[in-house]
């Protein structure tokens, strides 16, 4: 990014700043939703060319139009089923995590107020209980 900086310079002059880390990280949350789930994209996306690859390949065989080996189409069949159907498990997952990580976070703020109004060495009431019942 340029930015034209007017202290003592000439008119011409540009001086190149770049934006801090937070201005960056809040810029584009697009482009943060595609550096987490990038992965699960292109396991999606391998795995519906390969899935269509063996489609293809199964069909040139048993219309026999083509000199295709007899494995080659399920086995693509099975590869392409593979990445399509881990793509499709991996994206739950990293939405299930990404929300326990933020609820995970809201709760130690909250416990943290907690822990610090309850004392250092004072035991809490509900850990106490806990352990009654273990005993």
């Amino acid at each position: 990014m340029l930015l034209a900086v007017a202290d003592d310079k000439k008119a011409g002059e540009m001086e190149t700043v770049s934006p801090s880390f937070s201005e960056r990280s809040t810029r584009s949350p697009k482009r943060r939703l595609w550096t987490v789930f990038r992965k699960p994209i292109l396991a999606l996306l391998v795995g519906g060319l390969v899935f269509g690859a063996g489609t293809a390949a199964s069909l040139l065989y048993f219309t026999q139009v083509g000199s295709v080996p007899y494995l080659v189409g399920p086995v693509l069949l099975s590869v392409g089923l593979m990445f399509l159907v881990t793509g499709l498990v991996w994206m739950p997952l990293i939405k299930q995590r990404m929300e326990h990580k933020a609820a995970t976070q809201m709760n130690y703020s909250k416990f943290s107020s907690e822990v610090l109004t309850v004392g250092y060495m004072q035991p809490c009431a509900s850990i106490s209980k806990d352990v009654d019942l273990l005993a």
